[in-house]
């Protein structure tokens, strides 16, 4: 505001233009400096501090707990025991979890082994064929029969093809 002048009046504001902020015209000239000018103006003197803090864990830390427990009284032993109850629960269920797998491991090997056994069987009951055959004069047919034998067995263990993108898979897919 300059000198001398009321301050109840309005200070006279240039008309506003496009782009133009409205502030007041000043009435008299700026002062002349002498010396020597700089463009640098004092660098502003900040002091900055952090305080920095980490922590980690399921739980809050004890300066957290401290902080709580005078506004709800048993806050921590309520958390607590939560806690407690829920790593329980937890080893419960991956207890569980165990031994849901190897029960489903041990059911799985009698399931090959009972399909070993009953492969099995039938190779012998094939090649007991293919031996009565010989044995009643028909060694031509009994020989044929431990040939498809040997090839079907051979197939099965031994027939898989291969694709770039899938890996090996057996040739029959039951």
């Amino acid at each position: 505001m300059p000198e001398g002048s009321d301050p109840q009046e309005p200070e006279e504001v240039a008309p506003r233009a496009s782009g133009s902020s409205g502030l007041p015209i000043p009435e008299e000239e700026p002062e002349s400096v002498t010396g020597e000018i700089t463009d640098a103006a004092p660098e502003p003197q900040f002091r900055l501090v952090v305080n920095q803090y980490e922590h980690s864990g399921p739980l809050p830390d004890q300066a957290w707990f401290q902080a709580v427990e005078p506004l709800y009284r048993g806050a921590t032993e309520m958390i607590l025991s939560d806690y407690r109850d829920q790593r329980d629960h937890e080893r419960d269920m991956q207890k569980r979890s165990l031994d849901f797998d190897r029960e489903n491991l041990r059911a799985f090997a009698r399931y090959q082994t009972t399909r070993l056994v009953i492969a099995g069987g039938v190779a012998l009951l094939i090649v007991t064929a293919a031996i009565v055959l010989i044995a009643v004069g028909k060694p031509v047919a009994g020989f044929a029969v431990v040939i498809a034998e040997v090839a079907g067995l051979v197939l099965a263990f031994f027939g898989t093809r291969h694709t770039e993108d899938r890996g090996d898979e057996p040739a029959d897919s039951n």
